[in-house]
């Protein structure tokens, strides 16, 4: 399927489903970053080197040799987990974006621009909705995230609020050190 036609789909079905698109659409991108993280830590874990092995049909041919053959599994379980709380924010995550465009839109509305043109991006309400998004969304997502992750994991309230103690603030420093700029 050629990207056209997969945005096309994801299009259509965004027009006649919006949040179940959401929620497939998180759930999936929520997967595959988990896959490629875990998939990431295990090579970096049997940290490859590429001593030279010499053959005789090819003299110069490198192949890799792990210096720590212990390789943890892979935990399908941990993806699953990512899917399940990418199809739960998904919806949430599309009703956030919508109260951010009505409340802080970019582009003045009362503007009237040429047929296909669009008015500049207001850099001021940009600020306003990165700092919405920073200050009341983060915080909430990330608590959401490590609750619902407590309880799949299958933990009890105590080590839930450990997590929470050791964790969140950590967490939402570090967003706040990335996001924006990754927003603006």
């Amino acid at each position: 399927m050629s990207s056209i036609a997969l945005a096309r789909a994801y299009q259509q079905s965004f027009e006649t489903h919006p949040y179940g698109t959401l929620a497939l659409t998180n759930g999936a991108l929520g997967a595959l970053g988990d896959i490629v993280a875990q998939l990431t830590q295990n090579l970096v874990r049997n940290k490859l080197c590429f001593p030279r092995v010499f053959r005789a049909e090819s003299p110069f041919q490198i192949q890799p040799r792990r210096v720590d053959d212990h390789r943890p599994p892979y935990d399908i379980l941990r993806t699953v987990r990512f899917f399940a709380f990418g199809v739960g924010m998904g919806p949430v995550i599309g009703r956030w974006n919508f109260f951010l465009e009505r409340h802080f839109p970019l582009r003045p509305s009362s503007i009237r621009m040429p047929q296909g043109q669009q008015g500049k991006v207001s850099l001021k309400a940009l600020g306003k909705r990165v700092a919405a998004d920073q200050l009341i969304m983060a915080p909430i997502g990330l608590a959401l995230f490590l609750g619902s992750m407590g309880v799949m994991e299958g933990r009890d309230r105590h080590h839930i609020g450990e997590k929470y103690s050791d964790l969140f603030k950590p967490l939402v420093l570090a967003n706040w050190q990335v996001w924006p700029l990754a927003q603006v």
